[in-house]
Protein backbone atom coordinates (compact mmCIF):
# COMPACT_ATOMS: atom_id res chain seq x y z
CA UNK A 1 0.00 0.00 0.00
CA UNK A 2 0.91 3.28 -0.82
CA UNK A 3 1.63 5.94 2.38
CA UNK A 4 1.50 9.46 2.44
CA UNK A 5 4.65 11.15 2.74
CA UNK A 6 6.07 11.39 6.13
CA UNK A 7 4.57 14.75 8.58
CA UNK A 8 7.17 17.45 8.10
CA UNK A 9 8.97 18.58 11.48
CA UNK A 10 7.82 22.36 12.23
CA UNK A 11 10.36 24.52 12.75
CA UNK A 12 11.55 24.59 16.71
CA UNK A 13 12.21 28.28 16.19
CA UNK A 14 8.95 28.95 15.34
CA UNK A 15 6.83 29.66 18.48
CA UNK A 16 2.81 28.51 19.02
CA UNK A 17 1.34 31.87 18.76
CA UNK A 18 2.87 32.52 15.22
CA UNK A 19 1.50 29.06 13.90
CA UNK A 20 -1.30 29.20 15.40
CA UNK A 21 -2.28 32.70 14.07
CA UNK A 22 -0.33 32.70 10.85
CA UNK A 23 -2.54 28.89 10.06
CA UNK A 24 -5.78 30.77 11.34
CA UNK A 25 -5.28 33.90 8.87
CA UNK A 26 -4.35 32.02 5.96
CA UNK A 27 -7.22 29.68 6.16
CA UNK A 28 -9.82 32.57 7.24
CA UNK A 29 -8.49 34.53 3.81
CA UNK A 30 -9.67 31.74 1.74
CA UNK A 31 -12.70 31.14 3.84
CA UNK A 32 -13.46 34.51 2.88
CA UNK A 33 -13.39 33.69 -0.71
CA UNK A 34 -16.25 30.79 0.39
CA UNK A 35 -17.78 32.97 2.23
CA UNK A 36 -18.01 35.20 -0.64
CA UNK A 37 -19.56 32.10 -3.05
CA UNK A 38 -21.95 31.24 -0.18
CA UNK A 39 -23.27 34.60 -0.14
CA UNK A 40 -24.08 35.09 -3.75
CA UNK A 41 -25.05 31.37 -3.86
CA UNK A 42 -27.95 31.67 -0.93
CA UNK A 43 -28.90 34.97 -1.87
CA UNK A 44 -30.12 33.48 -5.34
CA UNK A 45 -30.70 30.14 -3.82
CA UNK A 46 -33.56 31.70 -0.91
CA UNK A 47 -35.40 33.72 -3.41
CA UNK A 48 -35.91 31.33 -5.78
CA UNK A 49 -37.17 28.42 -3.17
CA UNK A 50 -39.12 30.75 -0.38
CA UNK A 51 -38.89 30.21 3.23
CA UNK A 52 -40.94 27.14 3.18
CA UNK A 53 -38.70 24.95 1.20
CA UNK A 54 -35.24 26.22 2.39
CA UNK A 55 -36.83 25.39 5.85
CA UNK A 56 -37.40 21.93 4.30
CA UNK A 57 -34.28 21.90 3.57
CA UNK A 58 -32.65 22.84 6.63
CA UNK A 59 -34.43 20.92 8.77
CA UNK A 60 -33.35 17.59 6.60
CA UNK A 61 -29.17 18.67 6.55
CA UNK A 62 -29.70 19.34 9.51
CA UNK A 63 -30.59 15.85 10.71
CA UNK A 64 -28.11 14.59 8.40
CA UNK A 65 -25.09 16.64 9.78
CA UNK A 66 -26.47 14.91 13.31
CA UNK A 67 -26.59 11.07 12.05
CA UNK A 68 -22.91 11.71 11.02
CA UNK A 69 -22.05 13.87 14.39
CA UNK A 70 -23.86 10.24 16.18
CA UNK A 71 -21.69 7.74 13.39
CA UNK A 72 -17.90 9.51 13.75
CA UNK A 73 -17.08 7.92 16.89
CA UNK A 74 -14.05 10.59 17.06
CA UNK A 75 -12.41 8.86 14.36
CA UNK A 76 -10.77 11.80 12.61
CA UNK A 77 -10.00 13.33 16.19
CA UNK A 78 -7.97 10.27 16.77
CA UNK A 79 -6.23 10.43 13.72
CA UNK A 80 -5.08 13.88 14.22
CA UNK A 81 -3.84 13.43 17.75
CA UNK A 82 -2.37 10.05 17.42
CA UNK A 83 1.70 10.87 18.16
CA UNK A 84 4.41 10.11 15.66
CA UNK A 85 3.94 8.23 12.45
CA UNK A 86 0.12 6.48 11.57
CA UNK A 87 0.91 3.17 10.54
CA UNK A 88 -0.92 1.45 7.38
CA UNK A 89 -2.85 -0.88 9.89
CA UNK A 90 -4.37 1.65 11.70
CA UNK A 91 -5.42 4.14 8.80
CA UNK A 92 -7.09 0.94 6.97
CA UNK A 93 -8.58 -0.35 10.27
CA UNK A 94 -10.28 3.48 10.65
CA UNK A 95 -11.41 3.04 7.34
CA UNK A 96 -13.04 0.17 8.01
CA UNK A 97 -15.04 1.17 11.05
CA UNK A 98 -15.72 4.28 9.33
CA UNK A 99 -17.91 2.19 6.57
CA UNK A 100 -19.64 0.47 9.68
CA UNK A 101 -20.33 2.80 11.31
CA UNK A 102 -21.65 4.96 8.37
CA UNK A 103 -23.92 2.34 7.49
CA UNK A 104 -25.38 1.84 10.85
CA UNK A 105 -26.33 5.69 10.79
CA UNK A 106 -27.84 5.39 7.22
CA UNK A 107 -29.98 3.06 8.79
CA UNK A 108 -30.98 5.13 11.76
CA UNK A 109 -31.64 8.11 9.12
CA UNK A 110 -34.23 6.36 6.87
CA UNK A 111 -35.83 4.72 10.27
CA UNK A 112 -36.22 8.11 12.23
CA UNK A 113 -37.11 10.39 9.26
CA UNK A 114 -41.23 9.48 8.69
CA UNK A 115 -41.21 9.53 12.51
CA UNK A 116 -39.44 13.28 12.53
CA UNK A 117 -42.04 14.39 9.41
CA UNK A 118 -45.08 13.15 12.06
CA UNK A 119 -43.77 14.54 15.02
CA UNK A 120 -42.85 18.12 13.95
CA UNK A 121 -45.80 18.42 10.80
CA UNK A 122 -43.32 19.34 8.26
CA UNK A 123 -45.18 17.68 5.65
CA UNK A 124 -42.52 16.61 2.77
CA UNK A 125 -39.55 16.24 5.10
CA UNK A 126 -39.17 12.07 4.95
CA UNK A 127 -38.12 11.94 1.40
CA UNK A 128 -35.52 14.34 1.08
CA UNK A 129 -33.88 13.62 4.33
CA UNK A 130 -33.69 10.22 3.44
CA UNK A 131 -31.94 10.95 0.11
CA UNK A 132 -29.58 13.20 2.00
CA UNK A 133 -28.97 9.70 4.80
CA UNK A 134 -27.42 8.37 2.25
CA UNK A 135 -24.52 10.26 2.19
CA UNK A 136 -23.83 9.15 5.92
CA UNK A 137 -21.31 6.67 4.94
CA UNK A 138 -18.98 8.70 2.58
CA UNK A 139 -18.90 11.52 4.78
CA UNK A 140 -17.23 8.96 7.12
CA UNK A 141 -14.90 7.24 5.54
CA UNK A 142 -13.45 10.85 4.07
CA UNK A 143 -12.36 11.18 7.90
CA UNK A 144 -9.12 9.27 7.03
CA UNK A 145 -8.02 11.42 4.05
CA UNK A 146 -8.70 14.73 5.92
CA UNK A 147 -6.91 13.52 9.05
CA UNK A 148 -3.77 12.64 6.76
CA UNK A 149 -3.84 16.38 5.93
CA UNK A 150 -4.48 18.01 8.86
CA UNK A 151 -1.95 16.26 10.23
CA UNK A 152 0.63 17.87 7.48
CA UNK A 153 -1.15 21.02 8.01
CA UNK A 154 -2.13 20.96 4.54
CA UNK A 155 -4.87 23.64 5.22
CA UNK A 156 -3.76 25.21 2.06
CA UNK A 157 -5.24 22.20 0.36
CA UNK A 158 -8.19 21.87 2.29
CA UNK A 159 -9.96 24.99 1.63
CA UNK A 160 -9.56 25.17 -2.42
CA UNK A 161 -11.17 21.57 -2.05
CA UNK A 162 -14.27 23.14 0.31
CA UNK A 163 -14.41 25.93 -2.35
CA UNK A 164 -14.25 23.81 -5.00
CA UNK A 165 -17.34 21.79 -3.87
CA UNK A 166 -19.48 25.11 -2.61
CA UNK A 167 -18.85 26.14 -6.35
CA UNK A 168 -20.36 22.95 -7.79
CA UNK A 169 -23.18 23.13 -4.83
CA UNK A 170 -24.52 26.32 -6.11
CA UNK A 171 -23.83 25.31 -9.77
CA UNK A 172 -26.42 22.90 -9.74
CA UNK A 173 -29.09 24.16 -7.04
CA UNK A 174 -29.12 27.27 -8.66
CA UNK A 175 -30.53 26.05 -12.20
CA UNK A 176 -33.07 23.76 -10.44
CA UNK A 177 -34.52 26.22 -7.91
CA UNK A 178 -34.94 28.51 -11.35
CA UNK A 179 -36.84 25.30 -12.79
CA UNK A 180 -39.11 25.29 -9.94
CA UNK A 181 -37.64 22.12 -8.11
CA UNK A 182 -37.83 23.45 -4.19
CA UNK A 183 -36.10 21.83 -1.54
CA UNK A 184 -34.54 19.27 -4.04
CA UNK A 185 -32.62 22.31 -5.69
CA UNK A 186 -30.18 22.54 -2.75
CA UNK A 187 -30.43 18.67 -1.99
CA UNK A 188 -28.96 17.91 -5.24
CA UNK A 189 -26.56 20.50 -5.06
CA UNK A 190 -24.95 18.91 -1.79
CA UNK A 191 -24.61 15.65 -3.29
CA UNK A 192 -22.64 16.94 -5.86
CA UNK A 193 -20.52 19.48 -3.60
CA UNK A 194 -19.64 15.77 -1.22
CA UNK A 195 -18.32 14.04 -4.61
CA UNK A 196 -16.73 16.79 -5.34
CA UNK A 197 -14.55 16.97 -2.14
CA UNK A 198 -14.64 13.35 -1.43
CA UNK A 199 -12.65 12.73 -4.23
CA UNK A 200 -10.60 15.26 -4.08
CA UNK A 201 -9.37 14.17 -0.63
CA UNK A 202 -8.38 10.60 -1.29
CA UNK A 203 -6.41 12.31 -4.44
CA UNK A 204 -4.52 15.49 -2.43
CA UNK A 205 -4.09 12.56 0.88
CA UNK A 206 -2.46 9.85 -1.35
CA UNK A 207 -4.18 7.50 0.97
CA UNK A 208 -5.50 4.32 -0.86
CA UNK A 209 -8.12 2.52 1.35
CA UNK A 210 -8.08 -0.99 2.02
CA UNK A 211 -10.39 -3.26 4.24
CA UNK A 212 -8.88 -4.76 7.47
CA UNK A 213 -9.60 -6.12 10.95
CA UNK A 214 -7.15 -5.98 14.09
CA UNK A 215 -9.20 -6.39 16.95
CA UNK A 216 -7.33 -4.28 19.74
CA UNK A 217 -6.36 -1.79 17.27
CA UNK A 218 -10.18 -1.08 16.73
CA UNK A 219 -10.91 -1.69 19.96
CA UNK A 220 -8.86 0.97 21.16
CA UNK A 221 -10.19 3.33 18.20
CA UNK A 222 -13.86 2.59 19.70
CA UNK A 223 -12.38 2.91 23.49
CA UNK A 224 -10.70 6.60 22.68
CA UNK A 225 -13.67 8.09 20.46
CA UNK A 226 -16.63 7.20 22.80
CA UNK A 227 -15.71 10.08 25.22
CA UNK A 228 -15.02 12.65 22.28
CA UNK A 229 -18.02 11.26 20.59
CA UNK A 230 -20.55 11.58 23.01
CA UNK A 231 -19.77 14.56 24.24
CA UNK A 232 -20.02 15.99 20.38
CA UNK A 233 -23.04 13.94 20.03
CA UNK A 234 -24.57 16.38 22.73
CA UNK A 235 -23.37 19.39 21.59
CA UNK A 236 -24.68 18.85 18.11
CA UNK A 237 -28.12 18.30 19.78
CA UNK A 238 -28.16 21.73 19.99
CA UNK A 239 -28.52 22.18 16.32
CA UNK A 240 -31.42 20.09 16.09
CA UNK A 241 -33.71 22.27 18.26
CA UNK A 242 -34.48 24.02 15.30
CA UNK A 243 -35.95 21.49 13.40
CA UNK A 244 -37.46 19.45 16.23
CA UNK A 245 -38.76 22.63 18.62
CA UNK A 246 -39.01 25.41 16.26
CA UNK A 247 -40.76 23.52 13.55
CA UNK A 248 -43.08 21.90 15.60
CA UNK A 249 -44.26 24.85 17.73
CA UNK A 250 -43.89 27.54 15.37
CA UNK A 251 -43.71 26.07 11.62
CA UNK A 252 -41.22 24.76 9.28
CA UNK A 253 -41.20 28.78 7.59
CA UNK A 254 -39.26 29.64 10.54
CA UNK A 255 -37.20 27.08 11.06
CA UNK A 256 -35.59 28.46 7.47
CA UNK A 257 -35.57 31.97 9.44
CA UNK A 258 -33.10 30.01 12.13
CA UNK A 259 -31.34 28.37 9.82
CA UNK A 260 -30.86 31.33 7.82
CA UNK A 261 -29.37 33.53 10.67
CA UNK A 262 -27.32 30.49 11.54
CA UNK A 263 -25.51 30.68 8.38
CA UNK A 264 -24.80 34.14 8.36
CA UNK A 265 -23.50 33.71 11.56
CA UNK A 266 -21.22 30.93 10.51
CA UNK A 267 -20.20 32.06 7.00
CA UNK A 268 -19.15 35.63 8.89
CA UNK A 269 -17.47 33.83 11.32
CA UNK A 270 -15.04 32.23 9.43
CA UNK A 271 -11.80 33.20 11.20
CA UNK A 272 -13.09 31.40 14.26
CA UNK A 273 -13.82 27.88 11.91
CA UNK A 274 -9.95 28.73 10.95
CA UNK A 275 -8.71 28.74 13.83
CA UNK A 276 -10.44 25.61 15.59
CA UNK A 277 -9.47 23.69 12.64
CA UNK A 278 -5.72 24.72 13.63
CA UNK A 279 -5.78 24.64 16.71
CA UNK A 280 -6.48 20.65 17.25
CA UNK A 281 -3.16 19.97 15.04
CA UNK A 282 -0.86 22.49 16.63
CA UNK A 283 -2.00 21.76 20.27
CA UNK A 284 -1.39 18.36 20.16
CA UNK A 285 2.16 18.87 19.46
CA UNK A 286 2.66 21.11 22.78
CA UNK A 287 0.35 18.84 24.84
CA UNK A 288 2.33 18.26 27.47
CA UNK A 289 3.26 21.73 28.44
CA UNK A 290 0.62 23.41 30.20
CA UNK A 291 1.98 26.98 30.28
CA UNK A 292 2.21 26.79 26.28
CA UNK A 293 -1.69 25.76 26.33
CA UNK A 294 -2.67 28.45 28.21
CA UNK A 295 -1.16 31.03 26.12
CA UNK A 296 -2.43 29.60 22.97
CA UNK A 297 -6.38 29.64 24.55
CA UNK A 298 -5.49 33.38 25.66
CA UNK A 299 -4.11 34.82 22.41
CA UNK A 300 -6.45 32.23 20.05
CA UNK A 301 -9.33 33.77 22.01
CA UNK A 302 -8.27 37.19 21.37
CA UNK A 303 -7.59 36.60 17.67
CA UNK A 304 -11.07 35.08 17.14
CA UNK A 305 -13.14 37.98 18.81
CA UNK A 306 -11.50 40.63 16.75
CA UNK A 307 -11.50 38.51 13.65
CA UNK A 308 -15.20 37.47 13.98
CA UNK A 309 -16.75 40.77 16.21
CA UNK A 310 -16.18 43.13 13.66
CA UNK A 311 -18.05 41.15 10.80
CA UNK A 312 -21.10 40.18 13.09
CA UNK A 313 -21.76 43.57 14.19
CA UNK A 314 -20.81 45.31 10.57
CA UNK A 315 -23.70 42.45 9.30
CA UNK A 316 -26.22 43.77 11.88
CA UNK A 317 -26.22 47.44 11.28
CA UNK A 318 -26.74 46.99 7.35
CA UNK A 319 -29.17 44.01 7.62
CA UNK A 320 -32.59 46.08 8.20
CA UNK A 321 -31.66 47.59 4.69
CA UNK A 322 -29.70 45.00 3.16
CA UNK A 323 -31.63 42.01 4.00
CA UNK A 324 -35.11 43.64 2.34
CA UNK A 325 -33.25 44.59 -0.81
CA UNK A 326 -31.32 41.19 -0.94
CA UNK A 327 -33.72 38.58 0.32
CA UNK A 328 -37.34 40.14 -0.67
CA UNK A 329 -39.50 41.17 2.63
CA UNK A 330 -40.33 37.93 3.54
CA UNK A 331 -36.94 37.02 5.00
CA UNK A 332 -37.24 40.31 7.53
CA UNK A 333 -37.85 38.08 10.60
CA UNK A 334 -34.37 36.72 10.58
CA UNK A 335 -33.18 39.83 11.67
CA UNK A 336 -35.27 39.02 15.19
CA UNK A 337 -32.88 36.11 15.82
CA UNK A 338 -30.04 37.40 14.25
CA UNK A 339 -28.27 39.00 17.26
CA UNK A 340 -29.03 36.15 19.49
CA UNK A 341 -27.59 33.81 17.16
CA UNK A 342 -24.59 36.39 16.51
CA UNK A 343 -24.28 36.67 20.42
CA UNK A 344 -23.77 33.18 20.74
CA UNK A 345 -20.79 32.85 18.18
CA UNK A 346 -19.28 35.51 19.89
CA UNK A 347 -19.36 34.10 23.48
CA UNK A 348 -18.34 30.89 22.14
CA UNK A 349 -14.99 32.35 20.20
CA UNK A 350 -13.55 33.43 23.84
CA UNK A 351 -14.04 29.52 25.04
CA UNK A 352 -13.60 27.36 22.33
CA UNK A 353 -9.89 27.07 22.73
CA UNK A 354 -10.34 25.92 26.18
CA UNK A 355 -13.08 23.30 24.55
CA UNK A 356 -10.07 22.02 22.06
CA UNK A 357 -7.18 21.88 24.95
CA UNK A 358 -9.59 19.24 27.14
CA UNK A 359 -10.15 17.53 23.93
CA UNK A 360 -6.38 17.26 23.35
CA UNK A 361 -5.88 16.13 26.77
CA UNK A 362 -8.68 13.48 26.51
CA UNK A 363 -10.68 15.10 28.98
CA UNK A 364 -13.89 14.31 26.96
CA UNK A 365 -15.65 13.75 30.20
CA UNK A 366 -15.44 16.90 31.19
CA UNK A 367 -16.50 18.85 27.70
CA UNK A 368 -19.53 16.24 27.76
CA UNK A 369 -20.60 18.07 31.48
CA UNK A 370 -20.03 21.23 29.72
CA UNK A 371 -22.31 20.34 26.79
CA UNK A 372 -24.69 18.62 28.89
CA UNK A 373 -25.47 21.80 30.52
CA UNK A 374 -25.41 23.86 27.62
CA UNK A 375 -28.11 21.79 25.86
CA UNK A 376 -30.33 21.42 28.63
CA UNK A 377 -30.50 25.20 29.19
CA UNK A 378 -31.32 25.62 25.51
CA UNK A 379 -33.80 22.80 25.19
CA UNK A 380 -35.83 24.17 28.71
CA UNK A 381 -35.63 27.57 28.01
CA UNK A 382 -36.32 27.59 24.33
CA UNK A 383 -39.64 24.98 24.94
CA UNK A 384 -41.12 27.73 26.98
CA UNK A 385 -40.29 30.86 25.14
CA UNK A 386 -41.42 29.79 21.89
CA UNK A 387 -44.77 28.86 22.88
CA UNK A 388 -45.00 32.24 24.71
CA UNK A 389 -42.65 34.66 22.42
CA UNK A 390 -42.67 32.99 19.00
CA UNK A 391 -39.49 33.36 16.81
CA UNK A 392 -37.74 35.59 19.91
CA UNK A 393 -38.14 32.92 22.27
CA UNK A 394 -35.45 30.53 20.39
CA UNK A 395 -32.87 33.88 20.56
CA UNK A 396 -34.18 33.77 24.62
CA UNK A 397 -32.99 30.17 24.53
CA UNK A 398 -29.77 30.95 23.36
CA UNK A 399 -29.24 33.88 25.44
CA UNK A 400 -29.91 31.39 28.70
CA UNK A 401 -27.86 28.69 27.92
CA UNK A 402 -24.92 31.27 27.85
CA UNK A 403 -24.67 31.05 31.03
CA UNK A 404 -23.27 27.18 30.93
CA UNK A 405 -20.04 28.41 29.71
CA UNK A 406 -19.00 28.85 33.64
CA UNK A 407 -18.80 25.26 33.76
CA UNK A 408 -16.45 25.14 31.35
CA UNK A 409 -14.46 27.98 33.04
CA UNK A 410 -14.06 26.09 35.75
CA UNK A 411 -13.25 22.41 34.38
CA UNK A 412 -10.59 24.13 32.27
CA UNK A 413 -9.13 25.82 35.04
CA UNK A 414 -8.71 22.30 37.12
CA UNK A 415 -6.66 20.96 34.47
CA UNK A 416 -4.12 23.52 32.96
CA UNK A 417 -5.21 26.54 35.43
CA UNK A 418 -6.23 29.37 34.84
CA UNK A 419 -6.94 31.06 31.26
CA UNK A 420 -6.77 34.81 31.06
CA UNK A 421 -9.81 35.60 28.86
CA UNK A 422 -10.30 39.22 30.74
CA UNK A 423 -9.27 40.82 27.18
CA UNK A 424 -10.95 38.69 25.26
CA UNK A 425 -14.67 38.51 27.08
CA UNK A 426 -13.92 42.69 27.89
CA UNK A 427 -14.06 42.62 23.61
CA UNK A 428 -16.49 40.42 23.20
CA UNK A 429 -19.28 42.36 25.70
CA UNK A 430 -18.69 45.10 23.76
CA UNK A 431 -19.20 43.60 20.43
CA UNK A 432 -22.17 42.17 21.85
CA UNK A 433 -23.90 45.08 23.21
CA UNK A 434 -23.59 46.91 19.34
CA UNK A 435 -25.21 43.64 18.19
CA UNK A 436 -28.42 44.64 19.36
CA UNK A 437 -28.26 48.01 18.26
CA UNK A 438 -30.36 48.04 15.42
CA UNK A 439 -33.59 46.62 17.94
CA UNK A 440 -32.77 48.25 21.19
CA UNK A 441 -31.45 51.35 19.91
CA UNK A 442 -28.06 53.63 19.52
CA UNK A 443 -27.23 54.15 22.58
CA UNK A 444 -25.49 50.21 22.58
CA UNK A 445 -22.71 51.29 20.74
CA UNK A 446 -21.23 52.96 23.58
CA UNK A 447 -19.33 49.99 24.86
CA UNK A 448 -17.80 49.28 21.60
CA UNK A 449 -16.60 52.66 21.50
CA UNK A 450 -14.73 51.97 24.47
CA UNK A 451 -13.47 49.50 23.38
CA UNK A 452 -12.06 50.45 20.03
CA UNK A 453 -10.40 53.51 22.04
CA UNK A 454 -9.10 51.25 24.71
CA UNK A 455 -4.98 51.33 24.29
CA UNK A 456 -4.75 47.62 25.39
CA UNK A 457 -6.69 46.73 22.08
CA UNK A 458 -4.21 48.36 20.01
CA UNK A 459 -1.20 46.73 22.01
CA UNK A 460 -2.63 42.97 21.69
CA UNK A 461 -3.46 43.57 17.69
CA UNK A 462 0.11 44.60 17.63
CA UNK A 463 1.28 41.74 19.24
CA UNK A 464 -0.85 39.38 17.77
CA UNK A 465 0.22 40.65 13.89
CA UNK A 466 4.10 41.36 14.58
CA UNK A 467 4.64 37.38 14.68
CA UNK A 468 3.60 37.04 11.38
CA UNK A 469 5.41 40.34 10.04
CA UNK A 470 8.43 38.50 11.48
CA UNK A 471 7.77 35.48 10.30
CA UNK A 472 7.07 36.50 6.28
CA UNK A 473 10.41 38.51 6.42
CA UNK A 474 12.53 35.49 7.84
Amino acid sequence: MDLPPPIPTVDPETTLRAQVTHGALFIALREGVGVLIGLVGIVALTRLIGPGSYGLYAAAATVLNYLCTLSQWGLELNLVRRPGDLPANGLDQAFTLAIGLGLAGLLVGLAVAPWIEAWTGMAGFALPARVLSLAVPGVLVAQVPRALLARRLEFKSLARMEITGQIGFYMVALPMAAFGSGAWAPVAGWWLQSLIVWTLLFRASGYRPHLAWERPIAREMLRDGLTFSAANWVWQARSLVNPLLVGRIVGVVSVGYVDLAIRFTDNLGFAKVAASRVSLAALARVQQDKERLRRAARDGARLQVLAIGVLLVGFAWVATRVVPIVFGDRWLPVLVVYPFVALESLCNSVFNMQISILFILRRNLDVLIFHSAYLLSLVATASVFLRSHGLVGYGAGVLMALLSYAVLVGLAARRVGGIDVTLAGAWAAGFACALFVPLLGPWLALPLLVVILWPNTWREIIALVSPIIRRRVD
